[in-house]
């Protein structure tokens, strides 16, 4: 995926308001959000996120995801983080 698409890809996903919490950080606004991912997907070389299940109230959406991932630097395994995102509708 380029930066561009996943640019395009997380403006359409999160919201204004959207919360995200990744096991690494938490980030609040769908602008600092996508400040974070361009930031840190520069150091990923594989990426895959797996959604377990999604819970909603008036409008309010949460999703449950794990992160699987493995990082540019040599030597290192691959590693999985959980995190919850939110989305208003």
């Amino acid at each position: 995926m380029t930066a561009a698409k996943s640019k395009g890809e997380l403006k359409s996903l999160y919201g204004a308001s959207a919360y995200l919490c990744d096991g690494f950080k938490e980030v609040t606004g769908n602008k600092a959000i996508e400040r974070y991912f361009c930031r840190e997907m520069k150091a990923v070389r594989e990426f895959t996120v797996s959604f377990h299940d999604v819970s909603s109230h008036d409008g309010e959406h949460y999703f449950r995801w794990t992160m699987r991932f493995k990082l540019k630097v040599p030597g290192f395994k691959n590693a999985a983080r959980e995190g919850v995102s939110q989305r208003q509708l």
